[in-house]
């Protein structure tokens, strides 16, 4: 009995923590729809699906066109968008890695198009910076940058 008390006491204070060293499995994207001259969108439909085809995260902009997807499991997805009678669909898939926090501008481009404006921050990169969004647009975040590049 006082070994297994004495083996527990010894391995307790490290259940449960995880390693200095590992990353969140998760990755976080967050932002706002516009339409192609500057208007925000709000109530507009934004849908994550997971490549191969499984599963799908779907969350809608609010009165302001923001968006967020606070908790997704890391991995590539395809993103579409239906605002009104408008819907769009990217050309190419988006990778994120866990712990990522990926922060995107989109526009609902002409033709079902998306533009997309992003920074890409890492999980402990930027602390100067938590957010990861820089105040001046031109600014180094630490991450990533895509400008206007459709997808």
């Amino acid at each position: 009995m006082f070994r297994r008390l004495l083996i527990a006491s010894l391995l307790l204070p490290f259940i449960g923590r995880p390693a200095a060293s590992q990353t969140l499995p998760f990755a976080s994207w967050q932002g706002v729809l516009r339409g192609a001259n500057g208007q925000l969108l709000p109530q507009a439909q934004i849908t994550l699906g997971v490549v191969p085809p499984g599963a799908q995260f779907e969350s809608a902009t609010d009165d302001t066109g923001n968006f967020s997807f606070a908790r997704l499991p890391a991995g590539t997805y395809t993103l579409s968008v239906r605002w009104r009678e408008v819907s769009a669909r990217a050309a190419n898939a988006i990778s994120l890695k866990p712990g990522e926090r990926f922060e995107a501008w989109l526009e609902l481009a002409p033709g079902g198009r998306i533009l997309i404006h992003a920074n890409r921050t890492s999980a402990g990169a930027n602390r100067a910076n938590p957010g990861g969004v820089a105040p001046n647009p031109n600014a180094s975040t630490g991450g990533e940058k895509l400008t206007g590049r459709e997808v």
